[in-house]
């Protein structure tokens, strides 16, 4: 049991670090967007350190797609070096980008059914 509670506690600072240092905007505190005000056409990296992560996963995807869902895309994220899976995806969207993570076992983490959504600027 100290063992989790020492890994979640890390976990928690280096979330910590993260927000301080790149300016990160933060949808509860298992998924955080890079930089904070996505602006149409540019790069936004999304950090996620969720339930999947949580219940061990070997991979996890960035299921994600623009203004309600349209032209949705998969890709892979790739894991830091501090544990937290990141993707990259440009910005194509007019007004929003709504994602969701799933891991190689088909499982997924949909926020509770709501999804993820950020305003493009």
């Amino acid at each position: 049991m100290l063992k989790n509670a020492k890994v979640i506690k890390t976990a928690r600072n280096k979330y910590q670090q993260a927000r301080e240092e790149f300016g990160s905007f933060h949808l509860g505190e298992t998924v955080f967007i890079e930089p904070s005000i996505a602006r149409r056409g540019d790069p936004i990296r999304i950090n996620y350190q969720g339930l999947l992560k949580n219940s061990g996963a070997d991979a996890v995807y960035l299921h994600y797609g623009f203004d309600r869902w349209n032209s949705p895309q998969t890709v892979a994220m790739y894991p830091s070096p501090e544990g937290i899976f990141q993707a990259e995806v440009r910005a194509n969207g007019n007004y929003e980008m709504n994602f969701c993570f799933k891991d190689s076992a088909n499982n997924w983490d949909n926020n509770s059914g709501q999804d993820w959504s950020i305003t493009l600027q």
